[in-house]
């Protein structure tokens, strides 16, 4: 969670990156909270679009004056997690994983998307080269906040990782960010489900505290 929880708006987060231009850090990353629906961590995820509301110049200029301060721009994302008060959950709940027969189990509020469906695939990688390619983000903070808690796919055979499709950078020409991936801790307490392993990640600039 960044400084603010998740009260992300254009002034505030400027504040901040004045102070943190200030003191010489060279990325600032704006944290959870700055797409539609993300009042609280019970909605928002999968609706990956910057909240009009909270940046009423456009998101674009709000990166612009960022950077105008001479630090690269980075963005949290979550693209592994559905809220089920989000937009997309309305629109495909069939996307969320699930065992069949089996209640989804909510952890932290949140849901997770089944990677192993190629539209879902193509959904979590067409969300990343959007915006990448929408905005001058330099770096992405890939978020990790909940793990697996149903293991397995009945009716598929043993193979390679069908999600392992969106563990690669996003290749498109106008996408060239570092990025770097957060996830669960590996021990946890017996109510708690065991974590999922990351993707590999790479080294990004220090970035300012959000």
């Amino acid at each position: 969670m960044g400084a603010t929880g998740f009260d992300v708006d254009a002034a505030g987060q400027l504040e901040l990156a004045k102070t943190a231009a200030d003191l010489g850090a060279e990325l600032f990353v704006v944290d959870d909270g700055w797409f539609t629906g993300r009042a609280d961590d019970t909605g928002g995820l999968g609706d990956w679009d910057p909240d009009p509301a909270e940046f009423p110049g456009g998101f674009d200029r709000f990166v612009e004056d960022v950077r105008a301060l001479g630090m690269d721009f980075g963005l949290w994302v979550e693209p592994e997690g559905i809220s089920p008060r989000s937009r997309l959950y309305a629109e495909h709940p069939e996307w969320v994983y699930r065992i069949e027969g089996r209640p989804a189990t909510l952890v932290r509020n949140q849901l997770l998307l089944d990677l192993g469906r190629e539209d879902v695939q193509d959904f979590v990688i067409g969300t990343l080269d959007r915006l990448l390619g929408s905005y001058a983000i330099s770096y992405l903070k890939w978020d990790m906040n909940r793990p697996p808690t149903e293991r397995g796919r009945p009716g598929h055979q043993a193979g390679p990782d069908p999600s392992a499709r969106t563990s690669t950078p996003p290749t498109s020409p106008a996408t060239c960010a570092s990025w770097t991936t957060c996830e669960p801790p590996t021990r946890m307490s017996p109510s708690r489900a065991a974590p999922a392993a990351a993707p590999a990640s790479s080294t990004p600039p220090s970035p300012a505290p959000t």
